[in-house]
């Protein structure tokens, strides 16, 4: 998802919240943008560290490294803060428990300044960063969904390049074909009828 489809999205949704300068919005969510596009070079850079630790990412918020299990880590508030000329050096934290998973909740106090616009920023922040999550969730999606298609209708049917297999066992043959008559028909025993008639008449004469 290309960056200026981005921030044309966004600038659409939050259109409905009222902010006096459209500029300072504008230049938020760009600077935003290019922290994140920053932190994933940083993090791309070095081999992630083996074994059970808390792995690199980005929280939406600020960028983090590698931690290891049951340790603070800290990092320089984001240089995206419009108010980071006044918090510049300060840091913020989080916990990185034994089981090697950062603690969701992070300490961002040193990060905070004392300025009336700030409620006003992180509420349009909160919807930015939530917006921009989902939009790149959909984002993913749709070119996951195109490709598939692509890779389904970008080939011809693949021709038959095997032939129907012949049977491997042809039809068994009858081992035993059907048994002859072991006994042909019986002689007649008596003979017909009409040469026992020839004989009595040849005794007669």
């Amino acid at each position: 998802m290309s960056r200026g489809f981005l921030l044309l999205t966004l600038l659409t949704v939050f259109s409905s919240i009222q902010v006096s300068p459209a500029k300072p919005l504008k230049a938020l969510m760009q600077r935003w943008v290019m922290y994140t596009e920053e932190c994933s070079r940083n993090n791309s850079r070095e081999p992630p560290l083996t074994g059970v630790v808390c792995n690199r990412t980005f929280d939406m918020y600020a960028c983090w490294p590698d931690g290891l299990p049951n340790t603070t880590v800290s990092v320089s508030c984001p240089w995206y803060l419009p108010w980071h000329h006044k918090v510049q050096h300060g840091w913020v934290y989080r916990e990185c428990d034994a089981d090697g998973q950062w603690v969701p909740q992070k300490n961002t106090s040193e990060c905070d300044a004392n300025d009336p616009a700030q409620p006003h920023y992180g509420q349009i922040l909160k919807k930015f960063q939530t917006m921009y999550t989902v939009g790149y969730s959909l984002s993913l999606g749709a070119l996951v969904l195109a490709l598939g298609v692509l890779i389904t209708f970008s080939h011809p049917p693949c021709p038959l390049s095997h032939p129907p297999c012949p049977l491997s066992h042809p039809p068994c043959p009858l081992s035993h074909p059907p048994c002859p008559l072991s006994h042909p028909p019986c002689p007649l025993s008596h003979p017909p009828l009409f040469i026992e008639v020839e004989r009595c008449i040849f005794i007669v004469n």
